[in-house]
Parts: C-alpha cells; structure tokens; sequence
C-alpha cells in the first residue's frame, strides 16, 4: 500500500502497538494516521512548522510528537490534544514514551522522553487531566471555603 496526503518531505513513521494503524508525520505539519490500505483515517492538526518526533503510548491509546517549534504535544486518538508544552530543545527531533508507558516520574499519567537540537534528552511526566483538576480544585478549595465575595463557590463541584 502507498500512503500519499502530506504535502512535503515525511519526517517520522511509525506502527501503532496493536499493528493495526500506521502514523506518519511531515514538513506539511501534520500528522496522519492511515490504515494498511493506505486510507487516511484521520489527521491531527495544530502544530507550527513541521513535525519530527512521533510515538504511539505502550497501550496505543495515544501519540506524542515533537517538532520545529520546539513543543511537544499528547494527543488521543481521535485527534484531540492532551497536553501541548515548550521542551526547551530549540527543535525538538524526537519523542519516546517509557516501554510500561509509567515510572516513578509519572505514577498514573504518561512518562515521555524529547531530544532537540540543544543536545539534551529530557524527561517530562504528563499527569492525566483529571488529576491536574483534581489538584487544582483542591489547591483553591481554602480560597472558595473563606472568601465570601466569591461568586460561584460551586466551580470545582463534581471534580472533587
């Protein structure tokens, strides 16, 4: 099968863990994940410049990218970002994720690894949203309980 849709040079490819998908990334900027028919099943968007690192987890349920705008970006599969952040690289060249998807940086979310142009590897837990909600609302929950002007004490109710 031939996979053709980027527009420029294709900077990564790799296989999803179950062998079922193949996802590509380019110059274009985009990321695309294909079957093995080489029909386009879907087409993450939203990075600057072109795109140089990709990843899928351990467990398959997510892809990590790195690229010349210096980010590195998690997204679901369905093409909705998780986490988007600055590694500090200059370029970030590439993306890997822990083998078990897990270390002791990262106790429930993701544990990635990025290299870039600056010659440094660096190591980034990525916690799960619901955890960043959850330790969120309770950093603030002193403010909500104690202030009285507050105009919606309900803003982390159902988080919690």
């Amino acid at each position: 099968a031939e996979f053709k849709g980027h527009n420029g040079p294709v900077r990564a490819v790799r296989f999803s863990p179950d062998g079922e998908a193949i996802a590509t990334a380019g110059e274009d900027g985009s990321i695309r994940l294909w079957n093995f028919q080489g029909d386009e099943l879907l087409r993450f968007s939203g990075n600057q410049g072109y795109v140089r690192g990709l990843a899928f987890s351990p467990d398959g349920q997510q892809l990590a990218s790195t690229g010349q705008d210096g980010t590195a970006r998690l997204w679901d599969l369905q093409g909705n970002p998780i986490a988007e952040f600055q590694t500090g690289h200059g370029w970030a060249t590439s993306v890997s994720f822990s083998p078990n998807g897990k270390a002791v940086l990262a106790e429930r979310g993701a544990l990635i690894a990025t290299v870039g142009q600056d010659s440094t590897v660096k190591l980034w837990a990525i916690e799960p949203l619901e955890d960043l909600l959850s330790r969120g609302c309770r950093q603030v929950a002193d403010y909500l309980r104690t202030n009285a002007n507050v105009e919606n004490p309900d803003l982390c109710q159902g988080i919690l």
